[in-house]
């Protein structure tokens, strides 16, 4: 039988040590695993409890407070066609002003239920001709055109995406209504939507020659409610542009911009291309 050579004492002990410090390395990565993965089941759990109180709340909205909007605008109609003439000016004046703050919050409630649908609704990916897409709202559009409205559409070629295309529907129709709206004080407006390739994807943008917006109010742009131009006597509810940095993130993707005062805008936002 071979004699078995005994480590010396202080290799002895640098073996020992060695192998304990292993040990602990071991355990010290596996609490660290079982932390993140505590902290990731608290993490989930939270977002269950959230989208369950954005479905009640989408609820709450849907059924109760447009039911109370429609209540106003509906008694307010019958006072003003039954006994309009009857009423003093004045006090006429009061309910027609009523009678438009409920529309408006009317439409407040819409904006805010389109974000909470946008962020509920499940995706359903398909590869999508973004061309045939825009086309259609831009036809949408020119079928309601003002006379005296005139405006030079530049398409480019657009990629085939893979995307939900309701949402992207959604998305293109919010910022080429914006290009359209922001640019009806040019004698001749122009909207170019085109796509340009970036880092493997493609990046698709809408740009306008309208009365463009001061970029100090950047933390502004994405948020709901919030208008830009309001003391200007352009319409809308603030909510075009949540909505579609909403649908942008669900793909993956970001939205961006370049604007100044009096020289118009362009909002990019990123995709992946299909192959």
């Amino acid at each position: 039988m071979p004699n078995i050579r005994e480590l010396p004492g202080d290799e002895r002990k640098l073996h020992q040590d060695a192998t304990g410090s292993s040990a602990a390395s071991s355990e010290a990565q596996g609490e660290a695993l079982r932390s993140l993965e505590r902290k990731l089941q608290e993490q989930a759990a939270q977002i269950e409890t959230l989208t369950e109180e954005l479905k009640s709340l989408s609820y709450s909205v849907s059924h109760d407070l447009r039911a109370s909007i429609r209540h106003i605008q509906g008694f307010i109609g019958i006072v003003l066609e039954d006994h309009g003439n009857q009423i003093p000016p004045e006090t006429r004046g009061y309910l027609e002003r009523i009678a438009e703050g409920a529309s408006d919050l009317h439409r407040l409630v819409e904006g805010v239920l389109e974000v909470t649908h946008i962020a509920q609704q499940t995706m359903e990916l398909q590869i999508t001709d973004l061309g045939k897409l825009v086309r259609e709202i831009i036809d949408g559009i020119i079928e309601t055109l003002p006379a005296d409205r005139h405006i030079e559409w530049n398409v480019q070629n657009l990629p085939q995406v893979e995307c939900d295309p309701e949402m992207m529907k959604v998305l293109m129709a919010h910022l080429i209504s914006n290009a359209f709206q922001f640019t009806r004080l040019k004698p001749r407006s122009a909207v170019t939507i085109g796509a340009t390739v970036i880092n493997g994807g493609v990046c698709l943008y809408v740009k306008d020659n309208g009365i463009g917006f001061d970029p100090k109010y950047a933390d502004k742009f994405f948020g709901v409610f919030q208008r830009l131009h309001a003391d200007q006597g352009f319409t809308g509810m603030g909510v075009g542009l949540a909505t579609a940095q909403q649908i942008v993130r669900r793909h993956g993707g970001r939205i961006w911009y370049h604007a100044a005062p009096g020289q118009g805008a362009c909002f990019y936002f990123t995709l992946r291309a299909h192959r």
